[in-house]
């Protein structure tokens, strides 16, 4: 079970996993997931950032993290299923 640094659940809270469509973002985002964290992968190839959440279950959001605009507005989706308090930077093995 993930939790805080407090030892509270974070069941029902939010997390950001960039570069979450493979490796090492995507086992951290399914990690969560499983604990129940909403969690929400973001990318800038979206159909592998689409094909990852589907069959995991995740949400996603299609962001070029290099970009601030498009960052923030996945921060914001994000920060929409409940209080976000995990973000997670990862680069994508495609990268």
């Amino acid at each position: 079970m993930a939790l805080s640094s407090e030892g509270q659940s974070l069941a029902g809270t939010a997390a950001l996993v960039t570069g979450g469509e493979s490796g090492i973002g995507l086992a951290c985002a399914r990690r969560l997931a499983a604990d129940g964290v909403i969690v929400t992968i973001c990318g800038d190839s979206e159909q592998g950032i689409k094909l990852s959440a589907e069959a995991h279950g995740l949400r996603y959001r299609i962001a070029d993290v290099t970009d601030e605009d498009e960052i923030a507005g996945a921060v914001a989706d994000a920060a929409s299923n409940g209080p976000l308090r995990i973000v997670i930077a990862s680069r994508s093995e495609e990268h």
